[in-house]
């Protein structure tokens, strides 16, 4: 009587990048149903901002692409071959070439609302400045994805690297959500009861 091979446990592997497929897609719908009502709601945007908006919805579809052409590969097409967990597709890693061009526009977009709403340079140049740090190092990253075959060496040797990297996003994003909230408690009450009721006006327009 034949005993079945035993699989590793897929929580912190499989299961973590099916989650973030799922996450990731979610969040994919929510923009681009905001880049739809964007074009519909302000066709008078200057072409700049039409096209930076443009390129960023066709990034995310990219990215969200890449992202399940992965998760097919491991879950369909090697389907009982645990070995692939730790040697994946090229797709997984072209997610972290379309995911830096991604975060690095739409964090200077909003480090520069900052300025806009502060007047003031610094916060902003600080917050490019670590943008781009974060950049680099995903792009990095991502060469040197290209030569390391297998994942658990990419964590042992370049751990330092990716944790780097998320530090640097948690840090932006930190500074500029602290900064647009104070920029916006400043301009008074009335000003942002005018956001919150935009806001919850687009909710009802999204979901009529």
């Amino acid at each position: 009587m034949s005993i079945a091979p035993k699989f590793p446990s897929l929580d912190d592997t499989l299961g973590a990048i099916q989650i973030g497929g799922i996450c990731s897609t979610f969040l994919f719908g929510i923009g681009t149903l905001q880049a739809f009502y964007y074009f519909k709601q302000f066709p008078r945007d200057s072409a700049v901002l039409k096209t930076t908006v443009w390129f960023v919805a066709v990034l995310e579809l990219g990215h969200t692409i890449a992202c399940w052409h992965a998760l097919y590969s491991i879950n369909v097409t090697f389907y009982g071959q645990p070995q692939y967990l730790d040697s994946p597709p090229h797709s997984l890693e072209v997610t972290i070439l379309f995911s830096a061009p991604i975060y690095t526009i739409v964090q200077i977009f909003f480090a520069n609302r900052v300025r806009v709403l502060s007047g003031r340079w610094l916060v902003p140049t600080i917050c490019w400045f670590i943008t781009l740090l974060r950049a680099a190092c995903t792009f990095s990253l991502f060469g040197i994805t290209l030569g390391v075959p297998l994942l658990s060496e990419l964590k042992v040797k370049w751990e330092w690297l990716i944790a780097t990297g998320l530090c640097l996003g948690v840090a932006v994003d930190g500074i500029v959500a602290v900064s647009m909230c104070y920029c916006l408690g400043r301009l008074g009450s009335l000003s942002l009861n005018g956001v919150f009721d935009h806001y919850f006006e687009w909710i009802q327009v999204a979901s009529s």
